[in-house]
């Protein structure tokens, strides 16, 4: 490419020398060819000349004077040159001394280019200068914008070296700009820790109310935040966190007095609600929580997720006009904890007064919706009134809609409107007016949800995006050399189930456009969207399937490098005594990347890039080096795998201390990292004078989880461990043999996890502890196993490991209460049963919800746990089986139950019934529901 790009650059040059040379007048000069060699030949010394003064050197010096005049030099000899070139009879010679002097054309391009730096240079130090005299936002802009400029004039130098020599001037010029920032952000650092702190206590000043509390809470964590952005040791920290330390004591004082529970009022919101209203926000509630009298019972209490001061009460009858009634809360626990000291009793009021108000809470309705499931009628105390209790009349200008019924079909998109009037006989009570409504058939896809990079399981790919999701696993970058990877889009149905977009999902009515072409671009490959990596950066592209549209966003980030390395001991004892009982160790080093991820050594393989004892050059030209401080104390070599062996010289070593260094530099040279082995060499004692035990597993923390590791096993359930022998020097001189006169005890922080580890197992040297099978299923919490070592008895070393399970375990079954209506005709049949209504129903291909579940179960983390749909509707991921004891069905109307199967007596008409739903276990958990709760369902076919 590049002998293309310079013949075309030739071939230009040539075409206006010729077109120059025809419209020279008939009368100029003649030159022959050898005059015109002669002034080439000038223009070849001035060339050289310049060359000579726009070196790396000149550029260090910034020297320019002499620079300036022999370019001016230049120009006039090429100048001459060029004239005489036009002279020559032939279109031959012209080329031909064209093409001779084009080098020296090049020259004033590089000795401009030079002298532009050498000035941008100047100005940039000149506008440092004045920031360091006075620092304001200006000179800082100016240093800055200054040193950009003569950034961008370094990249036009014609040479590496020069440009090099030059970016050193613009380095040491950036270091003395955030010299100056960070002199002017301390002061400013300073102020803002004063006034944060100032702030906080004028805050808890006054403490009365949890908004105040809040307010005082946020104010110490901004003075927290501030104090902490000092440097360690300034002298304004001691006496700020003093201020702050007597803020905290008055707001956790505040709190508490806030803290408990209290009942300020109880009001009806239509027949079947009433509100309970607290002093201040309260946590989780049950039904239970609360009573009523005269027959009333509470079925489901609900927390106002957006005003957590109230509860939302519903009952199992209609209150009864213009009565009052008396609600008893008792156990309710604030947001913080604290229980209600004793029961509350209020009573409040039902009262139903003339209609008011009527509207339609949406205007948006899809086939098979029904306008009167959105219509909301109020009365003049602002009570909502149950709509079976009134007589409703649906007047519509489009047949689109059953004005008896409300029921909405359609198969295309239109607008029209309607009225919903509230009537006593012949009288209006209320009306809506003519409202603009909108209707659609039902979308297969309502929003986009988000996006995943990389393979997923084939037809599991929402459930696994799901679960990713959850455990906020989604992956939205990839490095450069992972070209081809692929972009997994998903969406939501109007179901709310996830759905995996893709060209095949929708072969003819796809389209991909590229946002940014140059980092990154999205095809279309065998039915997947398919990124291919151009550079770094933030790629975006605007993709449409169907009729959704939307814009992803992902990040292209640099390939994985080594840039750190950790040693397996950073210390080695060797014995020079006659027992010889250690003269070598070896000492692994593992590597990492920039993110922070196990990386292999390069490649070693290159027999021309050949190895020493104590330098391995990798194939990319990377080096790892080992050296010894003192190789008459102890000497070093390292092996390509990273492996460090430290070992006694062989003739006239000597007793001592030393320290061995391992270094990793890139192909370029420079320094990665640097590690070092504190080594000493002494004579051992053959005694033993003390233990030490030690993990010898991978794994440093036992977790019951059940992910296999690359070999198929579960290996992070159990830790393995030696009980060393040390001299008194502390050197090793031996293991223990474990299991008879020296045994290891296990014992847990919390008592009631004791069950959960195994017997300590023995096997020579090696002792072994292992969390339980159950474990998986049943460990809920984190703690600390403590190890006891014990020789003859007594007890030599304590260790202490981490146990815990980053697996689900049911802890918590829910129910979601919310009464629902389900249509019979759109499940398919006439009949439901208790169990689908409880666990759901698959569609007919069996790959989503056609009636979603309400019975769910959450783990100790308080996540929802996911089923596997695929081998069973109660079948929780972690496979095992949810099972809710026997329902009890009360309350039927219209509905008829044959062994837990329901179907509408009379398929004409709407029917209800509840049911209630006492425990919930699962074949590993007891009982998950705080209380019964019940659920009231509406059957319509």
């Amino acid at each position: 490419m590049n002998t293309k790009k310079m013949f075309k650059i030739a071939t230009a040059g040539s075409v206006a020398a010729s077109a120059f040379v025809a419209a020279a007048p008939a009368d100029a000069a003649v030159y022959t060819a050898a005059q015109v060699n002669k002034l080439v030949s000038n223009a070849k010394k001035a060339e050289a000349s310049l060359r000579a003064r726009t070196q790396a050197d000149d550029a260090q010096n910034l020297v320019w004077g002499s620079a300036k005049t022999r370019l001016a030099t230049l120009k006039s000899e090429v100048a001459k040159a060029q004239a005489a070139i036009k002279t020559l009879k032939t279109s031959k010679e012209r080329s031909l001394y064209t093409s001779k002097l084009q080098s020296s054309v090049d020259k004033i391009g590089h000795g401009e280019k030079f002298l532009a730096a050498v000035a941008a240079t100047n100005t940039a130090k000149v506008a440092v200068a004045k920031l360091e005299a006075t620092y304001t936002a200006e000179n800082l802009k100016g240093a800055e914008d200054a040193i950009a400029a003569a950034e961008l004039s370094y990249n036009q130098a014609y040479s590496p070296a020069v440009r090099a020599a030059f970016r050193a001037h613009g380095a040491e010029l950036a270091k003395h700009v955030a010299a100056a920032k960070e002199a002017a952000g301390l002061a400013v650092k300073v102020k803002a820790a004063e006034d944060a702190v100032a702030a906080l206590e004028s805050k808890v000043a006054e403490l009365k109310t949890e908004d105040a509390v809040k307010a005082a809470e946020a104010a110490k964590t901004t003075a927290d935040s501030a104090v902490a952005s000092l440097p360690a040791g300034h002298e304004k920290i001691a006496g700020l966190k003093t201020k702050i330390d007597a803020a905290q004591a008055k707001i956790v004082a505040a709190k508490a007095a806030l803290a408990t529970p209290k009942v300020e009022s109880v009001s009806a919101i239509n027949a079947t609600q009433a509100v309970v209203t607290f002093a201040g926000e309260i946590g989780e509630v049950a039904a239970s929580n609360f009573t009523v009298d005269k027959s009333v019972t509470v079925i489901k209490a609900e927390v106002n997720p957006s005003n957590k001061k109230e509860v939302t009460l519903t009952f199992n009858q209609s209150l009864i006009d213009n009565d009052s009634y008396k609600v008893t809360v008792d156990g309710v626990k604030s947001a913080t904890g604290t229980a209600m000291k004793e029961a509350a009793t209020v009573e409040f009021k039902y009262e139903i007064a003339a209609v008011k108000t009527v509207q339609l809470s949406k205007t948006k309705f899809y086939d098979g919706d029904s306008i009167l499931d959105a219509v909301v009628v109020k009365d003049t105390n602002g009570l909502v009134l149950e709509n079976s209790t009134l007589d409703i009349e649906i007047a519509s200008t489009d047949s689109a809609v059953n004005t008896t019924t409300g029921d909405v079909t359609t198969a295309v998109t239109k607008s029209f409107y309607v009225e919903i009037k509230v009537k006593d006989g012949s009288e209006v009570l209320a009306t809506t007016g003519a409202v603009k409504v909108d209707i659609a058939p039902e979308l297969e896809v309502a929003g986009f949800d988000g996006l995943h990079i990389g393979a997923l399981t084939l037809g599991d790919e929402a459930t696994e995006y799901e679960t990713a999701k959850k455990a906020n696993k989604l992956d939205s970058s990839l490095k450069v050399n992972e070209n081809g990877e692929i972009l997994n889009l998903f969406a939501k149905d109007v179901d709310g189930n996830i759905v995996l977009l893709s060209p095949v999902a929708s072969p003819l009515n796809f389209k991909i456009t590229n946002l940014t072409p140059t980092v990154a671009n999205v095809t279309e490959v065998n039915g997947q969207f398919v990124i291919n990596t151009i550079t770094t950066g933030k790629a975006q592209a605007k993709i449409k399937v169907g009729d959704l549209e939307t814009t992803v966003t992902f990040d292209v980030i640099a390939n994985e490098k080594i840039a750190e390395g950790t040693l397996g001991s950073n210390k080695v004892s060797l014995d020079t005594s006659t027992n010889a009982i250690t003269t070598t160790e070896t000492v692994a080093l593992s590597l990492k990347d920039q993110y922070g991820d196990a990386i292999v050594y390069p490649a070693n393989i290159d027999p021309s890039k050949a190895d020493t004892a104590s330098v391995v050059t990798y194939d990319d030209g990377s080096k790892l080096s080992v050296k010894s401080g003192n190789t008459r104390v102890a000497e070093a070599t390292v092996a390509d795998n990273g492996e460090v062996t430290v070992s006694l010289p062989a003739q006239n070593g000597i007793k001592g201390s030393t320290t061995v260094t391992v270094e990793f530099k890139d192909a370029s040279g420079k320094v990665v990292f640097t590690k070092s082995i504190a080594v000493t060499a002494s004579d051992f004692d053959s005694a033993v004078a003390k233990y030490d035990l030690v993990l010898t597993s991978s794994n440093s923390v036992l977790d019951a989880d059940n992910d296999a590791n690359e070999t198929g096993v579960d290996l992070d359930d159990e830790v393995t461990f030696v009980l060393k022998q040390l001299d008194k020097y502390g050197n090793v001189i031996g293991t223990e043999t474990l299991g008879t006169d020296a045994v290891i005890t296990a014992t847990t922080s919390n008592i009631k996890d004791q069950d959960f580890i195994d017997a300590v197992s023995y096997a020579s040297t090696t002792g072994t502890v292992a969390l339980t099978a159950d474990a998986v299923n049943k460990l809920t919490n984190t703690g600390t196993v403590k190890f006891i070592a014990k020789v003859g008895g007594v007890a030599v070393d304590t260790l202490d490991v981490v146990y815990k399970n980053t697996d689900s375990v049911a802890t918590k079954a829910a129910v979601n209460t919310a009464n629902r209506t389900v249509d019979l005709s759109v499940l398919g049949g006439t009949t439901v049963s208790v169990d689908e209504l409880l666990f759901g129903k698959l569609n007919v291909a069996g790959t989503k919800y056609a009636l979603n579940p309400v019975l769910t179960v959450q783990d100790q983390f308080g996540k929802t746990m996911d089923y596997d749909i695929a081998n069973g509707l109660d079948l929780l991921k972690n496979g095992l089986t949810v099972v809710p004891s026997t329902p009890v069905l009360t309350n039927l109307s219209n509905v008829t139950n044959n062994a837990g199967v329901l179907e509408l007596t009379d398929a004409s008409k709407t029917g209800s019934v509840t049911i209630v739903v006492p425990t919930v276990s699962t074949s590993a958990n007891a009982d998950l529901l705080a209380a019964p709760v019940s659920i009231t369902v509406t059957l319509v076919k």
